[in-house]
This record gives structure tokens, sequence and C-alpha cells, in this order.
């Protein structure tokens, strides 16, 4: 759904010919959003607790291979094998 600035001051704006516009997600996208969330949620409850922490930190956190290591207190090479359990 767009709208107009006058008319919604939520969501993202957007410039169209000019014209500042807002998404504003409708319900059926708010659905598909909470049940991908739901399924990311499922898919990182089932790796290792390590795993686990070096995915997020390196996916949601951005962190590089060897910051993920400087925090965990584990080498690179570790690092990397916990990424690669996530791909299996």
């Amino acid at each position: 759904m767009l709208l107009s600035e006058s008319s919604q001051r939520q969501g993202n704006p957007h410039s169209h010919y000019g014209v500042r516009v807002f998404y504003v997600p409708g319900p059926n996208h708010s659905v598909a959003a909470r049940e991908e969330l739901r399924l990311l949620q499922s898919a990182l409850d089932r790796l290792p607790p390590q795993c686990r922490e070096a995915v997020v930190m390196r996916k949601i956190d951005g962190l590089s291979r060897k910051e993920i290591a400087a925090r965990m207190g584990i080498a690179e090479i570790t690092v990397r094998r916990h990424r690669e359990l996530k791909a299996r």
C-alpha cells in the first residue's frame, strides 16, 4: 500500500516523481514476515550454541571471521567450521 506524505507519516519514505510516498506493509506482508522469522529462529535453535553465536555475529552483526574469533576466544578456523556446519 502506498500513501502520500500528507496522509501517512509512518513506513519507509521513497521519492516517486518528486513526491514522497511511504510504503506501509499490508497484513499479508506482516504474516509472511512473521513466518519467515519463525523459520529462521527454528533453524538457529537447531544449531549448537557456539555455532549459533558465530552465525549470529556474522550474519546479523556483520562481524568478520577474525572479529568473531577474537570475541569468542577461538581460532579463526573454528569460526569457519561453525559456518560450514550451519550450511549443512
